[in-house]
């Protein structure tokens, strides 16, 4: 129609073609159609649609392809031809996948020791609630909010990357040794507090790091630090509980095998990825390229990184998430 109208106007076929963006052969299949029938044969949308030969059981397609929980587009194949007769290429079993909103996914994981998942589902989404609170008081200012945690930076387990033409080795690390960091992330500031030792993180370094704390950090004890944590033998102690009362630091424990509650677990996940990707010719090397990087937190390049990628937003897991459930 809109070219009839521009032919009406004084153009030109091959003016109009551009201009609606079709070819000039068109124009001149819808003038042919128009002297064949008029208006009434220009009106109708005559194209022809190419159904799927599944479309009509779509559905009982896409559930049967979600059953199956397939790691690979051979084993979709094979589903698709033993429930539905259904015998096409790698390629078009590829696109049909993709069709009906399937995408290839990396399988996360979640703490495996877990008996009751229903029990274990309700104490996270009610801890999330308990966390939803204390988030809202610490945009009020009304106390300080931390999520703490160690990391173990083990020197032997970090590889590097390198650009060069053929592989090259280096020699693995000797023994255990390691890097222990211990370090709270405040939400409200996007600041990262560390202190790190070459031995054991233990309810005495547990001490001496609460007590750091408190005295360079956060310095106003009138005012409630909440440290969000997990139940690792050492924070739990009654020797670390009294020594965190003293400094009026509430210890908020996590539900048991709740990792994905715990923010700081992401900046440990990306500093591990930092590291990784360096070469550390030795273990004093190793060292200090995790102490330069600790140092270099406040960076606006890192600062931009932690501000999204630490973000209090908790994922939980649904039943129908869990494969092999």
């Amino acid at each position: 129609m809109y070219v009839l109208h521009l032919l009406n106007m004084g153009y030109t076929r091959q003016q109009s073609a551009p201009i609606v963006g079709c070819h000039p052969n068109s124009v001149t299949n819808y003038v042919k159609l128009y002297n064949r029938g008029g208006l009434d044969a220009v009106r109708p949308l005559g194209y022809n649609y190419s159904h799927h030969e599944l479309s009509p059981v779509y559905e009982q397609v896409g559930e049967a392809l979600a059953q199956a929980e397939c790691t690979t587009v051979d084993e979709a194949r094979q589903t698709l031809r033993s429930k539905f007769g259904y015998h096409r290429s790698k390629e078009a079993v590829r696109r049909l996948l993709h069709h009906l909103g399937f995408k290839r996914r990396k399988t996360g994981t979640f703490p495996g020791k877990i008996d009751d998942f229903a029990a274990w589902q309700a104490k996270q989404q009610a801890f999330i609630g308990t966390l939803g609170r204390l988030i809202d008081q610490a945009n009020g200012e009304e106390l300080d909010l931390v999520f703490g945690d160690a990391a173990h930076f083990v020197y032997g387990k970090f590889s590097s990357f390198h650009w060069g033409k053929e592989p090259k080795y280096k020699p693995s690390g000797h023994g255990r040794y390691r890097i222990n960091v211990y370090g709270v992330y405040d939400i409200m500031t996007n600041q990262v507090y560390t202190m790190y030792n070459e031995g054991y993180v233990n309810a005495d370094f547990m001490i001496e790091y609460l007590g750091w704390l408190r005295s360079e950090c956060y310095t106003d004890q009138e005012r409630p630090l909440h440290l969000i944590l997990d139940n690792a033998r050492y924070q739990h102690c009654q020797y670390v509980k009294e020594c965190a009362k003293k400094l009026t630091i509430k210890l908020e424990f996590l539900p048991g095998y709740s990792p994905n509650l715990n923010v700081i677990e992401r900046l440990w996940k990306y500093l591990k990825k930092i590291v990784g990707k360096q070469y550390h010719a030795d273990k004093a090397s190793f060292e200090n390229a995790i102490v330069r990087l600790l140092a270099s937190l406040g960076n606006d390049i890192h600062q931009e990184k932690l501000w999204t990628l630490l973000k209090p937003v908790f994922q939980c897991y649904e039943k129908s998430q869990i494969l092999g459930c």
